[in-house]
């Protein structure tokens, strides 16, 4: 791919961020699941906000992605400004409910750590991907 913004993007760009979100829900779900199994199940409400907060973040990155490639005239830095309101905003949010709700805090970061495993499987999967 060439740095001509009017170059058309070949392939798929958007598939490595729709495997990150569908591995994003499975690791939130497999973390809530060890979470009841191991007798903690007072974390599943800050969890499922936490989960719900990074669902929300990875599902607006996708669609900010989106139209940046489908875009004739793509600008990086259009892009870039939406991305870094799009954090600001996500963390604000959960700031503000652990402001109002601590005793939410542990199962938040619970449910919102779930894009730690998915990104392992995000970069095993390009490792994968690259090795065949």
């Amino acid at each position: 791919m060439t740095d001509d913004p009017t170059t058309p993007v070949e392939g798929d760009p958007l598939r490595a961020v729709r495997w990150f979100e569908a591995s994003n829900l499975i690791a939130a779900a497999a973390l809530m699941a060890g979470a009841a199994a191991l007798g903690h199940a007072d974390l599943l409400p800050g969890a499922l906000i936490g989960a719900a907060a990074s669902a929300i973040n990875v599902r607006a990155t996708r669609r900010i992605l989106e139209r940046f490639v489908a875009a004739k005239n793509r600008r990086n830095g259009a892009a870039h400004a939406l991305l870094s309101i799009k954090i600001v905003c996500v963390l604000a949010c959960i700031g503000v409910v652990m402001y109002l709700r601590p005793d939410l805090g542990a199962g938040i970061a619970l449910g919102f750590s779930a894009i730690v495993p998915a990104s392992l499987v995000l970069a095993a999967g390009y490792t994968w991907w690259r090795l065949e």
